[in-house]
């Protein structure tokens, strides 16, 4: 295995002498002097409290994160406290290693299972115990052995360390803490005691600040003993791993080192180089989606950002992993071209024209200049998301196996009609160009699962005119792969076909007028797998029959109306025909209303995490009654200029965590800045209630400014 994965050892490939410097290493983590441990105070604190608390039921803490963050330093700084030890009766430390070799107590491989844990059994009986199991790397660890804890009702606590979430979610409720890396400050804190050892003040004598991004790149995990083993250990089980293809980090390694990696963008590239089969009934992107959660829980990617789903919304892969990824390349045959910001690219490599000549992936990064014509004749994935390309590259519509085309954020104005010799495309990105049409010889390309054609001129969302998409080219609904359609301009002709493309699952339509709310309704309606929605009127004036516009899939869970919405005389608002959406997690309403006064009632949007109501010109009051709303998070008041009055009923709003304001009232900023600081404020409230401080409304927030949230 260490030939696979390229670690090579200092004391030669004798097992034993291999295990003993490892726990060597392990054992030394135990050791550090304090002053040599940056970023662990508050962490240690907590970690204490947990073990000292009142609870005297046996407690099982977890402790997690990715290699090198020191689970195993904050774990054994706080086993050898004082006031540790005295707490308990007794204390074990288990550390585990794949192959372990040392003193066995005599006679005891002559116990079966049930006489081991009965002897621990006896032992523990009367003793409030901790034990520490360092470096689980699986649940069946703990299953195995968890049996063997007793508990006795006397306060004994077992914590775990691990860098697999999966064996963190065995904890117990609460006890769960995953491990970050240092601040900047505090990486750079580290790197002077450790660089100055031999000055007495251990700083660094030029000034003692760090250079742009040196602080950031030094809050990685250090190249130590842990990663060398921790490598090989991950890189082993992945190879093992029948769920999750080694060949998903390949593609990986094509990101430069802490890139951050769109969710969306990462499962299309994945199931474009043909890594992701299907699972059942569960589609390529599920499937790849659940590899992707995979690799997460092992720490061998790192989540940036999350939505409003809990879902992850991007990632990165760290140096360490990295490394792995690229060796996992190198072995097993994979090219790839990054452009010359990567100094690992494949053209530095010995025998660059068979790397060229067998490409499969070309991702680029460099948006200024694009050297190299295209003959790449196996290129499964083509990425120029970014570049300042004017017109698509000679010779890409002769990559017949071409899977992936990305031109997101280019300049190219014109698809030539040769497009429809891509017979394999399954990724046509071409969002935020300059293309206002697409040929006729888009319907040809059978296997298309996703297509974006869509720009936003105006980032401030003011006007509709400022969405633009594409008309629809002859056939397109006759594309029965097709899952996301973004961009598209509403027509007779498209609106009525658009009743045949019942598979889709995201789907924007821009342009749309009052005459296709019939056709319109009745497509969506037969939408049954639609997971995001968003309609874009063709004009601020135009009104769209909100009755015409049902929603009926149980799936959707993101919402967009940007557009003036027709309430009939009996409802108040329109919020009625949507109030009931079991899984709708995101709303956003642009000029959606025109009425003084919008209610949220009890049990409307039961899942409603974000919120955001846009450019309602005559909106004065805003109410929101108990038990409505029960997990909104998230606030956004955009632009509505004649609400003055906090929303009555906002103190129900248990869950919320952030209010964002945008050209809001002065009046109204002033009122709930009061009311947030008074004493029957949402501050107040919130203490009172005992929930954490991060719940409150932030006070940098309560103020009209430009928030860089995307509509």
């Amino acid at each position: 295995m260490k030939e696979r994965y390229g670690i090579k050892t200092t004391k030669g490939d004798n097992p034993s002498v291999a295990n003993e410097t490892l726990q060597n290493l392990a054992d030394s983590s135990h050791f550090i002097d304090d002053e040599e441990i940056v970023g662990i105070k508050k962490n240690k604190k907590l970690l204490v409290q947990w073990l000292l608390d009142r609870e005297p039921h046996r407690t099982v803490i977890a402790v997690w994160g990715m290699v090198g963050l020191g689970k195993t330093t904050l774990v054994s700084k706080v086993y050898r406290s004082k006031i540790i030890k005295a707490h308990f009766d007794c204390h074990a430390w288990v550390t585990f290693f794949k192959e372990k070799e040392g003193v066995i107590p005599q006679h005891i491989d002559t116990l079966g299972r049930r006489d081991l844990i009965q002897i621990l059994h006896d032992y523990l009986e009367e003793k409030k115990y901790l034990i520490i199991l360092d470096d689980v790397c699986g649940t069946d660890v703990w299953n195995e052995l968890r049996d063997s804890f007793l508990d006795n009702g006397h306060g004994s606590r077992i914590i775990l360390t691990t860098r697999y979430q999966n064996v963190a979610s065995l904890a117990t409720r609460n006890r769960v803490m995953e491990l970050e890396h240092l601040s900047e400050g505090e990486a750079w804190f580290l790197f002077c005691r450790r660089a100055f050892w031999k000055d007495k003040e251990r700083e660094c004598s030029g000034g003692g600040e760090p250079g742009q991004g040196t602080g950031e790149q030094m809050s990685r995990p250090p190249l130590g003993y842990s990663v060398d083993r921790e490598l090989l250990h991950s890189g082993a089980q992945l190879a093992r791993s029948t769920r999750v293809p080694k060949e998903l980090l390949s593609l990986l390694r094509d990101f430069p080192e802490n890139y951050p990696i769109k969710r969306k963008r990462l499962i299309r590239l994945w199931v474009a180089e043909g890594f992701i089969k299907k699972r059942g009934k569960r589609s390529m992107e599920e499937v790849a989606e659940d590899n992707l959660n995979e690799l997460i829980q092992r720490c061998m990617l790192q989540v940036t950002e999350r939505n409003d789903f809990g879902r992850v919304r991007a990632c990165r892969m760290n140096a360490i992993m990295r490394e792995l990824a690229l060796s996992i390349s190198e072995r097993e045959d994979f090219y790839s071209v990054r452009g010359p910001t990567d100094t690992s690219s494949a053209n530095d490599a010995p025998d660059c024209r068979r790397t060229m000549l067998h490409l499969r992936s070309f991702i680029y990064f460099d948006t200024t200049i694009f050297p190299m014509k295209l003959s790449f004749k196996l290129l499964r994935v083509l990425d120029l998301q970014g570049t300042l390309l004017e017109s698509v590259p000679d010779g890409v519509f002769t990559l017949f196996n071409l899977y992936y085309l990305g031109l997101r954020k280019t300049r190219i104005r014109k698809i030539p009609k040769s497009i429809k010799r891509l017979i394999n495309l399954q990724t046509l990105d071409l969002a935020y160009t300059k293309i206002k049409s697409l040929p006729d010889g888009i319907a040809e390309l059978k296997k298309l699962r996703h297509l974006f054609v869509h720009t936003i001129g105006d980032q401030t969302h003011k006007s509709f005119s400022e969405f633009s998409g594409f008309p629809a080219p002859r056939g397109i609904w006759d594309l029965k792969d097709l899952q996301t359609l973004q961009g598209v301009e509403a027509g007779g002709k498209m609106v009525r076909k658009l009743k045949q493309m019942t598979q889709l699952r995201s789907f924007r339509i821009m342009k749309v007028r009052a005459i296709h709310c019939g056709d319109l309704s009745a497509a969506i309606t037969e939408m049954t797998q639609l997971h995001r929605l968003d309609i874009v009127a063709a004009e601020e004036k135009e009104s769209l029959n909100i009755q015409s516009i049902s929603v009926p899939s149980p799936h959707l869970e993101k919402l967009t109306f940007r557009a003036k919405l027709e309430v009939p005389p009996k409802w108040e608002d329109p919020l009625p025909s949507i109030c009931k959406l079991p899984n709708l997690v995101f709303l956003l309403l642009v000029r959606a209303y025109d009425g003084p006064r919008l209610v949220f009632q009890e049990g409307w949007f039961p899942k409603l995490k974000d919120l955001r109501l846009v450019d309602m010109d005559h909106l004065q009051q805003l109410e929101i009654e108990k038990v409505a709303l029960p997990k909104l998070r998230q606030l956004n008041l955009v632009r509505c200029g004649t609400l003055m009055a906090v929303p009555q009923g906002i103190w129900y709003l248990q869950k919320l965590e952030m209010l964002y304001l945008e050209e809001m009232p002065q009046e109204f900023v002033g009122t709930l800045r009061s009311r947030n600081h008074g004493k029957d404020g949402l501050l107040k409230r919130h203490q009172s209630e005992g929930l954490d401080d991060h719940t409150k409304i932030p006070r940098s927030h309560l103020q009209s400014h430009m928030v860089p949230e995307r509509w």
